[in-house]
This record gives C-alpha cells, structure tokens and sequence, in this order.
C-alpha cells in the first residue's frame, strides 16, 4: 500500500510542468537503446573478435535499461564488453588500472596513458556490473582499478593524481612491454611457458619482439577448464607470476606522471570509491574518497568559498567550471551514501546551491559552463563517449531528481523538468551521445526513488540491513541513513521526509519512496533481500 507523505503536493508540480517532458519521454529511452543495439550488432557481424566498447555511460545506461524494462539483450551486451575490455591490452595485466584507448579493433594495441577519470568511470561501472549479477570478475576488476589507483595515483596529501603518460626511455609503451626472454629472467622457463600460454605472448611478439600481456584465449578459468587443469591454482600460480612481474617492471623508468590535482577528476574518484565501498563493504574505500574530499573541500576553495579547478606544487590551476563542480558534488552524495555523515550532504547541497546560482541560466532552463559571466554556451555533445570527462551539465542529469526528492524542493523540480525538456531534442537526434543524460532521464521516471534506513548506531539488524542495501543495484535511488539520535535532528533538516520514518519497535527499519509517496516499512532482512534481489 502506498501511502503520501508531507511532499506528495509535489506530484502536482510534476503534473502542472507535463510540458516540459513531453518531448523527453519514454520513447527517448527505448530509441537510444535501439541505436546502441543495432551498433553492437553491427561490430560482432564485422568479426566476434571486434573490438568496440561502449563508453561508461551507454553501459550503466544499458544495465539501468535492462534493470527496468527486463531486456535481457541490453545485459547481454553491457557484459560482452566489459569482458572484452578486461580481456583485452588496454586492461593492464601487471599493474592493473585501464589504458586510455586502444589503436587497433581487437583491443591489442593500447594508448598506454592512464587517465585517473577512465579509471573512475569504468570501476564504477564494474561495481554496478557486480551489484546487478553478482558476478565476482567485475568485483575483482575494481578492486584492481583501486588498488592501482592508491598505489599509483595518490599523493602525499591523499587526493589522486590526473594522469600517467605513456612514453619512457624515450618509446611509447615501452615500460609495459616484455620479451618472452625477460619473461623466463624473472620467473623461469617452466613458468614463463606457463605465462605466455595463458596471456598470448608468443616467441615473435607484438612490437618488434616486445609484448603486452592480454587475454585473448580467455579467462584463467576458461583456459584452466579447457586444458583440465585446477583454475584456482592457475589463478594463484599466475597472481604469484603477476607480482614477479611487477617488481621487475618497477625497476624501469617510469612514465612521466601529471601530478595535478584536478577537482572533477578527484570527484569522479571519490564517487567510485564510495560506490566500491558501498558494494563490496570495504570501508578502506571509503577512508580513501573521504581523505581526497577532505582535501579538495580545504585546499582547494578560495577564502569565498568558490572552487578551483586543479591544484599542483602548491599553485592553483585556474577557477572551476561546472564539470568541477558537478563531480565533486557527486562524490560527495556517495560519501555521504555510504557513511551516513550528515556533513557530506551539507556540503553536496551547498555545492548544489552554487552550481544553480553561478551556471543556471533560467531563460533557456539549462546549464552553461563558463560561470558568473555566463560567456561560453556548453558544449553538450562532448559528453564521455571515447572515455573523456564527463560534461558537468550530464551528471547534473543523474544529481538534479536526487536533490529534488531528497530536499522536497518544488522550484528545484520544476529546474529538472525544464532542464530535461532543455536537452531533448539534441538527444532524440544523437541519443547514443547523451547516455548520461538519458541515465537521468530514466532516474527521473523512476520518481526520484529515496532507501530510508532508520535505526540505532549499535543496532545489528540496522548495520545488517544497510549492508543488503550497499550491495545492492540501486543508482538510480538516494540512499539516506538515519541513525535515531543527535544526527537525526541535523538531518532532518536537510531532509523533511524523515519526519515520521522512525525505527519501528527501536529496530533497523526501511522505506521506500518513490514521487514522494512511501510503501509501508520494511522491518524484515529477509523481505528486504527479496526487494533488493539481483537480476542473477
């Protein structure tokens, strides 16, 4: 039974602005997921070896399109690719992380630079790959992008670094590269055929005798049950083989790394350590996006509290646009998401706030990139296809319905729905281009879904419940913890639909809202499992 709450006069804004989304509509949806279907089509028709991945956003698009129209075919193809992605030389099989692009349509011949958003982008899209089919490889592929990223990307102060370059020794790739001869140096003969077999390394190599290791032949498990050998010890025979591997490539020199500070990149990062944290209860994740947010939030604001851009050697870089601002509000709701601390909210609200009062331009109802001064229009059509940063105005897209229905704001509702009319056309004529976009779009017919867990601190149905929920496929939802005490009060007031959402008989309790009217509460794990059950 659904029931209204203090916000269901909302609904009628919703109804009196129908104008505004009429030409966003459903139809916007299923012609985006037509394009992208006939594209992959048309690739695997050319060859089943081709190589053409989607973006990060046509993939969550994809995966939230299967989730709600129950299209298997869109699942189907978000997993080719991430398989083929992994299997491939722009996954990094040493030293983990992904490379920018590859050269060639097999996937066999990388851009070897690593940008720290294309790394962000796709581990969030491996963990939402994870949450939605319980699939372990995607888990275990972010975990690698993070532990790349923590080990490799991250400064002394905590933030995360923009980019590894490609070049060394003067050579492109040239860091990454092996000989099957310095293969058996470092591991020994019986182990480097062991090694080269499973990562298609042959005798006259790729590059002039030089390889980059790839699984083309299939996963370690795949090759294992082919060949009738044990896959977990394959797997363990080659992790041991990987970090040989690694400490001798270490003794190279290194690329050159672009050690700025960027604010949307960081942004992007924290948003998916807290997605990680958050699906696979690793509260190192967490502590990692927090200390990076810390340090963005009191380095880099200027004493009127306005962000910058980037940060290297102490110096600023120039002043933040709205891709800055955009990202770093994300992260900080995923923080927020996953820790329940009502500051991050606070301060992705003030963001929000800033970000209407510098780039909201209310004759056109849409966004604009430059600022105060409002001199340059925003490029909407350079979106995140091919891996570049993510256009501020499209992750404003997957934020603006959240805000809404989290702060039952109807002047902001009403900016949603202009701001979805704004981008109409443009994505009706190149919908695989605005996937993003239509992600939020897609977010916004779902009714601006709100998870209210309430409960106690020390409560263990409570911690247990936000766990089920955590692990969960849920990116279209807001997440709002309630722990019943002092926050409560300071959260309530950011949040006016708690009132009345208490911890039933003083235990764990959820509910479910949705265009800002709630289904009863859950007080049951095993009814929430059921609720939160995965596509698998």
């Amino acid at each position: 039974m659904i029931r209204e709450t203090e916000g269901h006069h909302l609904n009628r804004v919703i109804q009196e602005n129908e104008q505004y989304t009429a030409a966003a509509d459903e139809e916007l949806l299923h012609g985006a997921y037509r394009q992208l279907e006939n594209a992959f089509d048309s690739e695997l028709g050319k060859t089943e070896a081709g190589y053409q991945p989607f973006s990060p956003a046509q993939l969550m698009f994809l995966m939230n399109y299967a989730r709600v129209y129950s299209q298997p075919k869109a699942l189907e193809m978000v997993e080719h690719t991430l398989h083929r992605m992994y299997r491939s030389s722009i996954y990094d099989h040493v030293g983990h992380g992904f490379f920018t692009y590859s050269a060639d349509e097999r996937g066999l011949v990388p851009h070897f630079e690593k940008m720290l958003n294309d790394n962000a982008l796709l581990a969030m899209t491996y963990l939402e790959a994870y949450q939605l089919t319980e699939h372990p490889l995607y888990a275990e592929i972010a975990e690698s992008i993070f532990s790349y990223v923590l080990r490799e990307m991250t400064s002394s102060e905590g933030a995360f670094h923009a980019a590894e370059g490609a070049n060394s020794e003067g050579e492109t790739g040239r860091y990454y590269e092996f000989t099957r001869q310095e293969i058996e140096d470092v591991l020994g003969v019986e182990e480097m055929h062991r090694y080269c077999n499973v990562y298609a390394i042959e005798p006259e190599g790729d590059f002039a005798g030089q390889s980059i290791p790839s699984l083309m032949k299939g996963t370690p498990e795949e090759q294992a049950e082919r060949r009738g050998l044990n896959p977990l010890a394959l797997r363990n025979l080659l992790e041991e083989d990987r970090q040989k591997l690694l400490q001798y490539r270490e003794t190279r020199v290194r690329p050159l790394k672009d050690n700025r500070v960027l604010t949307a990149s960081n942004g992007l990062m924290i948003a998916a350590l807290a997605k990680g944290a958050k699906a696979l209860q690793q509260t190192t994740y967490a502590d990692a996006g927090a200390k990076a947010a810390d340090f963005i939030w009191n380095k880099l604001r200027d004493q009127d509290g306005n962000l910058r851009s980037g940060y290297r050697d102490g110096e600023f870089v120039h002043p933040a646009n709205v891709e800055d601002y955009a990202s770093l509000a994300w992260g900080l709701m995923e923080l927020y998401e996953v820790t329940g601390q009502p500051a991050y909210l606070v301060k992705a609200l003030e963001l929000k706030d800033a970000l209407f009062r510098r780039y909201w331009d209310p004759t056109e109802g849409s966004f604009q990139r430059s600022g105060l001064n409002r001199e340059q229009q925003y490029n909407y059509g350079n979106e995140i296809d091919g891996y570049a940063l993510p256009a501020g105005a499209m992750v404003l897209s997957l934020l603006i319905t959240k805000w809404a229905a989290i702060t039952q704001d109807s002047e902001l509702m009403q900016k949603g729905e202009q701001w979805l009319h704004s981008m109409a056309g443009e994505a009706s004529s190149h919908a695989d281009r605005h996937a993003m976009y239509l992600l939020g779009m897609s977010y916004a017919r779902l009714g601006g879904r709100q998870i209210i867990i309430s409960g106690r601190t020390n409560d263990i149905k409570m911690q247990e419940m936000i766990s089920i929920i955590h692990k969960s496929y849920t990116p279209d939802a807001s997440i709002i913890i309630n722990y019943e005490g002092k926050s409560e009060y300071a959260l309530a007031e950011l949040i006016p639909g708690l009132v009345g959402k208490p911890a039933i008989n003083g235990e764990g309790t959820v509910y479910i809202c949705r265009g800002f009217s709630c289904s009863a509460p859950i007080t049951s794990t095993e009814q929430l499992r059921e609720e939160f059950r995965p596509v698998n």
